[in-house]
C-alpha cells in the first residue's frame, strides 16, 4: 500500500529512525508542508537551526510554543539542547526556554519562545527561532549511599550522613588534593 497524506500515515522506511552506534546521523521527518529541515549556517557551526512551521504572535512578557513539524533521531549517545540564536536574543529580546530532547523522544520538536522585550515578536512561517546542538551525554546507574566523605585541601575534612546534625569535621585534611569519597 503506498504512503497516504490523507490518512496521515508515514511510509515506514520514511519514519525517523535511531542512529546505529557509533552513528552521525541526525534524522528527521517533515509532519507537514511547512516543515523546513535542520540547517547549519557553516560547516562548523555548533548548532543546526530549527524552523517555525506555523506563524505566532508572542506578546511582551509572554511566551510561546512554536512547533517546527519535525521529530527528530538524534545520534545515539546524544541528546539535544534547543538554545537561543544570538540575533533573536540581542535585537528583540526573544530567549528559548529549557531545551532538552532525549535521545528516544520521537515527537514534534517544539521550541519555548519567551519575549521579553516591549513589543509583540512575530514569527513567521519559516523563520529560525532556535538552534539544535548534539551534545555527548552519559547515563549512570542511581546509587543512594549513606555517608559521604569530602576532603578539601588543608581546610575540612567533612563526613556526611543523614540526619544532617551527625556531620562531623576535622581540621586540616592531610591530602594534597581536593577528593570526595563515596562510602
Amino acid at each position: 500500500m503506498p504512503c497516504s497524506q490523507e490518512a496521515q500515515v508515514i511510509c515506514p522506511r520514511k519514519q525517523a529512525r535511531p542512529a546505529k552506534e557509533g552513528g552521525t546521523r541526525l534524522r528527521f521527518v517533515r509532519l507537514s508542508e511547512h516543515a523546513t529541515a535542520p540547517t547549519k549556517g557553516s560547516e562548523r557551526a555548533a548548532g543546526y537551526d530549527l524552523y517555525s512551521a506555523y506563524d505566532y504572535t508572542v506578546s511582551p512578557m509572554e511566551k510561546a510554543l512554536v512547533k517546527t513539524d519535525i521529530p527528530i533521531a538524534l545520534p545515539s549517545g546524544c541528546y539535544g539542547r534547543v538554545a537561543p540564536r544570538s540575533g533573536l536574543a540581542a535585537k528583540h529580546f526573544i530567549d528559548v526556554g529549557a531545551g532538552v530532547i532525549d535521545e528516544d523522544y520521537r515527537g514534534n520538536v517544539g521550541v519555548v519562545l519567551f519575549n521579553f522585550g516591549k513589543e509583540k515578536f512575530e514569527v513567521k512561517t519559516g523563520d529560525r527561532i532556535a538552534q539544535l546542538i548534539c551534545e555527548r551525554i552519559f547515563y549512570p546507574e542511581v546509587e543512594e549511599v549513606q555517608v559521604w566523605v569530602i576532603q578539601m585541601e588543608c581546610f575540612w575534612s567533612w563526613q556526611l550522613s543523614w540526619p544532617p546534625s551527625s556531620w562531623k569535621h576535622s581540621p586540616a585534611c592531610p591530602e594534597a588534593n581536593i577528593k570526595a569519597a563515596v562510602m
